[in-house]
Parts: structure tokens; sequence; C-alpha cells
């Protein structure tokens, strides 16, 4: 049986791999403490990359007295199979 910290570094594995994939361009400007280029779909979005290398929303939410997971979601692209796999995995589990 995985436990939870396995699962949590696995589930950022995985979201890395999907980041590397799908928004190379913007991770690698956001690598280099510049904003994404102004044709990336993800500008509305405010990203930033995190501790762990991984792009999550920004903006002006990160006033709001909720917890860091859920103001600032990490970003993935809704088409992906494993985005889906992902979904599937969370909803199965409630």
């Amino acid at each position: 049986m995985l436990t939870v910290v396995e699962l949590l570094k696995a589930e950022k594995l995985l979201c890395k791999e999907i980041h590397s994939l799908e928004f190379c361009e913007e991770h690698a400007q956001l690598a280099q403490n510049r904003a994404v280029l102004t044709k990336s779909k993800l500008l509305q979005l405010s990203p930033y990359l995190d501790q762990d290398g991984i792009i999550r929303v920004g903006g002006r939410i990160s006033k709001a007295a909720i917890p860091e997971m859920i103001k600032h979601q990490i970003i993935l692209p809704g088409k992906h199979k494993l985005v889906y796999l992902l979904i599937k995995y969370y909803h199965d589990q409630s």
C-alpha cells in the first residue's frame, strides 16, 4: 500500500511531466522569473512556479484567508489523458 507522502510525490511528478509537455514555454519563462508571453493561454491566470516547480494560479486571491492549496491551484490542461485519469481517480474516491 502506498503512503500519503508517496501519493503526493507521484502526483507532483505527474504534474511536472504534464507541464513539460503542455506548457514548456510558460515553464521556461516562469523559471527565469519572467512573465509568460502575451500569446500564452495561461496569461489570464497570473501563473507562477511554486517551490516544487509546479505551475499554479496566482493573482489577487493570494490575499484571501483560505489554505494555500485552495488559493493557488495547479494549472493543468483539460484535455490531457493524465488529467482525465487524475480527475477520474479523485471522483471515484468520493
